[in-house]
């Protein structure tokens, strides 16, 4: 089984996202992929919707495809959400036996980051990284290798790229205008339905 762990605020989820994560489900043939909503981020600033709302407008946004399952692993841990943590945690739920896989993908702004990461030299041993580009440009791993930690198996994901970010989405949000065409309509809803009650 291949299984890939797409782990993001998603502060709010939108179509970047769900590209990312498509595209590198077909490329590398995984059987599943599990967007891990971060409970609390230990390398950014606080979030603009609550944990309990990213992962809801997560679980919206995918729930037609039956390959994306969203997790709240992350959600209901206490304390900060460690990447470590939550390998851990799919090895103990799916088993090591041989031919289990875990893939972890991530944008490649967080490539020169991971070796930062709380205990980086575990992580690259549970999981091989699929870096996708910010934009549409092509990525070569053994260049992306030499950024990251010794020992590291990479990968790049080939994507069409998307132009909006989540910051971008939040500044919109911000000024009441639109993110219709943006984020997927069934996850605007549960996002302005929480606006309301805030």
């Amino acid at each position: 089984m291949r299984i890939g762990i797409f782990g993001s605020k998603v502060d709010p989820i939108h179509y970047g996202h769900l590209i990312i994560a498509e595209c590198a489900r077909v490329q590398y043939s995984l059987d599943i992929v599990y967007f891990v909503v971060a409970g609390q981020p230990v390398d950014k600033a606080a979030c603009f919707f609550d944990k309990e709302t990213r992962f809801k407008s997560v679980a919206a946004a995918i729930a037609d495809n039956p390959k994306f399952r969203a997790s709240d692993v992350e959600v209901n841990r206490q304390g900060p959400s460690y990447m470590v943590d939550t390998l851990r945690h799919f090895h103990n739920e799916h088993g090591d036996e041989k031919g289990t896989e875990y893939f972890l993908i991530i944008g490649e702004d967080r490539v020169p980051t991971i070796s930062s990461w709380y205990k980086a030299n575990e992580i690259i041993q549970l999981a091989t990284f699929l870096v996708a580009p910010r934009g549409s440009r092509k990525l070569y791993p053994k260049r992306l290798v030499k950024k990251m930690p010794p020992g590291t198996k990479v990968n790049a994901v080939e994507s069409p790229g998307f132009a909006v970010s989540s910051t971008f989405l939040r500044e919109q949000i911000n000024g009441g205008r639109s993110i219709r065409y943006m984020v997927p309509d069934k996850a605007i809803k549960i996002l302005k339905r929480a606006l309301r009650k805030s």
